[in-house]
């Protein structure tokens, strides 16, 4: 069975498949749910009560449980943002030109400094 560090680094490998391949939705998935493996696996280390099943809930719950950590909560809330509509309503983005897979990397290596993605 793969451990989070192993699932971590397929899903940042994924994004940036998919970002090279102009999926931006698909590398949003893939970064968000690299960043809520690590999420879950720091909870989960520190025996955190409200532990959660999905990459998504466990992202909102290190926001709350790291809450005076402004970076961590910073990045959370770039993971968690909702694509924004434009003007016309018609081009989808995310809010401040935000880079997931970068916000991915930076939260994972803040909460596991050792991780490396080429194990």
């Amino acid at each position: 069975m793969k451990g989070w560090k192993d699932k971590a680094q397929e899903d940042l490998s994924r994004a940036d498949i998919a970002h090279l391949a102009g999926n931006e939705g698909l590398a949003r998935v893939c970064a968000r749910r690299a960043a809520g493996w690590a999420a879950g696996a720091l909870l989960e280390k520190e025996n955190y009560s409200n532990l959660r099943k999905t990459a998504f809930e466990n992202i909102l719950e290190l926001s709350n449980y790291k809450k005076e950590n402004k970076r961590i909560v910073e990045l959370c809330e770039h993971l968690t943002a909702s694509l924004k509509k434009d003007a016309h309503k018609e081009i989808t983005h995310l809010p401040e030109n935000v880079d997931l897979l970068a916000d991915a990397r930076e939260l994972i290596k803040i909460l596991f400094p050792q991780f490396s993605e080429s194990s």
